[in-house]
């Protein structure tokens, strides 16, 4: 058995070869058939049997062994540098298609449950059931009346009769007959005239049904026109009231986005409303100070700020525009936290004995203030 390397190679060889007897294939592939590893191509094209095994001929010729055909599935087998292969052909499945309508009425066939017959083979009429009944009772007549006499006999060998009760009858008014002759003739003639009669009844019926079924299905086919134009104006209405909610729906869209940015700028305000409102009651638990920049030895204020850095930035803004360098520092009275502290520098290079940077007092204080929140009588006595 070759294993799938040696196929590979082999088909390799194939395909840069392409030798004439050799179809035209669709796909090749390496498959296991029969325990055994071939390589394997199908038939390219959607061909019928006859063009197939004309483009397998040449191969069946070359091949040492006949071709396999399940009434299915045909395979033609040959060898390629030692390798055995097929080229299969897939016989198309033929199915009969069912008919709308019947060959011979108004019947569905298609889908709506009716039983029905083929007229023959392919391409031969489809009937319902009842015409095939009827067609089948119109033979049986007819064959029934033949045999009477009443219809045209096959041509044969025998000497032609009179082919119908009426020339009979036309043959025997010039001849001379026994009474019992004529009472047979006249008796045919009465019968055949019955059966007409009853053919005509029947044939009547049969054209009132005719006639019945034919108003029947106009009056459907007028309420089915009716109906298809009351679908039609019910999906217009339909159209035209989707077109009115869409529209309306891009405006509730519109409505919706504003609505979602007032929203959003309305929860916006609400949260900076509840952080002023929440610094508001730190500041107002909180106790309240001013700062006062001043110089207590001339009695001159420079200022009352809310907070110590200006108090004590403009201090040392006048203070050295009036020539004072060096570190600067602020030296609180005592230890209170309420004491005033006083702008002092130190020139660091120059020092006294104790090798101490000279100190320079400026007299600038800044002295903090409490804001009473409310008046305190007992304080102003």
């Amino acid at each position: 058995m070759s294993a799938p390397s040696t196929i590979a190679a082999a088909l390799a060889s194939l395909l840069d070869t392409a030798p004439s007897w050799l179809p035209q294939v669709d796909h090749w592939e390496i498959a296991e058939d029969t325990d055994t590893w071939v390589l394997s191509g199908q038939l390219a094209g959607d061909l019928r049997e006859a063009e197939a095994f004309r483009l397998l001929a040449p191969m069946m010729e070359r091949a040492k062994t006949a071709h396999s055909d399940d009434g299915r599935l045909v395979k033609v087998p040959f060898e390629w540098d030692g390798v055995p292969g097929q080229v299969w052909y897939l016989r198309p499945v033929e199915r009969y298609v069912v008919p709308e309508r019947c060959a011979t009425c108004p019947t569905l066939l298609a889908g709506a449950g009716n039983q029905f017959v083929r007229l023959g083979g392919r391409g031969a009429p489809v009937i319902c059931v009842p015409c095939r009944d009827r067609m089948h009772e119109t033979w049986v007549r007819e064959a029934a009346v033949r045999e009477l006499g009443a219809l045209p006999m096959p041509a044969g060998p025998e000497p032609q009769q009179p082919r119908t009760v009426l020339d009979r009858a036309r043959a025997v008014l010039g001849a001379r007959l026994s009474k019992d002759d004529l009472r047979l003739t006249l008796g045919s003639v009465i019968d055949y005239a019955t059966e007409l009669k009853r053919q005509r009844n029947v044939f009547r019926d049969q054209r009132n049904n005719v006639v019945a079924t034919n108003e029947q299905l106009l009056a459907k086919v007028e309420e089915s026109g009716q109906a298809r134009l009351r679908a039609e104006n019910d999906a217009r209405t339909l159209t035209r009231q989707v077109a009115e909610l869409e529209k309306a729906n891009e405006g509730l869209d519109d409505l919706r986005a504003k609505f979602e940015a007032q929203m959003s700028r309305a929860e916006t305000l609400d949260r900076l409303l509840r952080e002023a409102q929440a610094r508001v009651a730190e500041l107002e638990a909180a106790p309240a100070f001013l700062y006062r920049a001043e110089h207590p030895d001339s009695g001159v204020v420079l200022g009352t700020y809310s907070n110590r850095e200006a108090a004590v930035a403009h201090c040392e803004a006048i203070a050295r525009r009036e020539g004072a360098t060096g570190l600067v520092s602020w030296v609180p009275d005592d230890g209170d936290a309420l004491s005033p502290e006083e702008l002092t520098f130190f020139d660091v290079e120059y020092c006294d004995g104790d090798d101490v940077p000279v100190q320079t007092c400026t007299g600038y204080v800044v002295t903090p203030l409490k804001v009473a929140a409310e008046y305190d009588a007992e304080a102003d006595e």
